[in-house]
């Protein structure tokens, strides 16, 4: 039932349920969780498609705690010039916020609700494989990726999960879809030690592949160089890495070649 009402708010909101070809503006409910009270937020999103008539394999892209920015729209299109068709949810504007990387207002467990709307969303529209979504996501993405990657089953729905430089919280359980995780040693926001003992506990490499680039700092992916706010007035160390970049990229692309392509 929830999904069809999903399906058919977006179907309006479309003004139909035909392909959209290109770069879409679009919104839909999140999902309801346990404990809310009041409706789920309406979430919007970009969603972009590779020129063709698909079926393609989807992948919902995920924000970091700066909220949505020209990297991640680039990151969208980097996907699509692989084949994928991206959602970008925006999971800040809809609880009245913008930035979280001081106030942490909102938490990567709130966003998995996002996650698996945006990914019901993709996996309705006639030119998206429904049963190939992937997600990444990026340092609070990757956050919302990991936290959603530990709470489903392998099959369904998500195929592949790909989080660079998240927070991995003590005590998560092993994920129930192939994931990857990268990120640096040298990051002090959210540190590689708990992504690796999550590796440890989860024991299967073809589950949970921690990749740990020894001279990376976090948001090693984007071009700057920076000292910025966290929470408690802490600054953290952002530092681009090409090297770590180029291997995280590469990994990226045959992880998800393999789990979305076959």
């Amino acid at each position: 039932m929830r999904r069809s009402i999903l399906t058919l708010m977006a179907c309006v909101i479309l003004a139909g349920c035909g392909g959209v070809s290109g770069t879409s503006q679009v919104q839909f409910p999140s999902l309801s969780r346990p404990g809310d009270s009041g409706p789920p937020p309406m979430l919007y999103a970009t969603v972009y498609k590779p020129p063709g008539p698909g079926p393609f394999p989807g992948m919902v892209v995920l924000h970091h705690c700066g909220g949505i920015d020209s990297d991640l729209h680039a990151r969208a299109r980097w996907l699509v010039g692989m084949g994928y068709a991206a959602i970008v949810p925006d999971s800040f504007g809809p609880r009245g916020t913008g930035s979280v990387c001081v106030s942490g207002r909102v938490t990567g467990m709130q966003r998995v609700a996002d996650v698996h709307a945006a990914a019901n969303y993709l996996r309705h529209l006639p030119d998206v494989r429904g049963d190939r979504i992937g997600m990444i996501g990026f340092s609070h993405g990757a956050w919302a990726v990991v936290e959603t990657a530990a709470a489903v089953p392998l099959s369904a729905p998500f195929q592949a999960a790909v989080a660079y430089y998240p927070h991995c919280r003590n005590g998560l359980a092993p994920p129930g879809v192939p994931t990857l995780v990268l990120i640096g040693a040298k990051d002090d926001w959210t540190p590689a030690a708990p992504c690796v003992a999550w590796g440890q506990r989860t024991g299967d490499t073809g589950k949970l592949n921690v990749i740990v680039f020894p001279d990376a700092y976090h948001s090693f992916d984007k071009r700057r160089y920076a000292q910025v706010p966290g929470g408690g007035g802490i600054m953290h160390e952002v530092r681009y890495d090409g090297a770590a970049t180029a291997d995280a990229d590469a990994r990226t692309e045959a992880f998800l070649a393999r789990w979305l392509k076959q």
